[in-house]
């Protein structure tokens, strides 16, 4: 990682926090990266050892996706 990033610096200069995490994401990510994100947050279902679908484990996904969906996405997805 360090290595990737001096090699970086040579080209790039990260002005902000974004511009590096999209560096990263583009460099070690694979391509498909959200696709396959969106489809884990679609088939997600309630475990029968879980009360109701656990909130936390969605939040997270939902926090991985580099462009957030709206909170009443969210909702709808929660509640299909």
């Amino acid at each position: 990682m360090a290595e990737w990033y001096r090699a970086q610096l040579r080209h790039n200069r990260f002005d902000s926090w974004d511009l590096l995490v999209t560096a990263l994401r583009k460099d070690f990510l694979p391509s498909d990266y959200d696709d396959e994100l969106w489809k884990q947050i679609e088939k997600r279902t309630q475990h029968s050892s879980e009360p109701v679908v656990n909130i936390s484990v969605m939040k997270n996904l939902f926090e991985w996706l580099p462009e957030k969906p709206s909170e009443w996405k969210k909702l709808r997805i929660l509640m299909s």
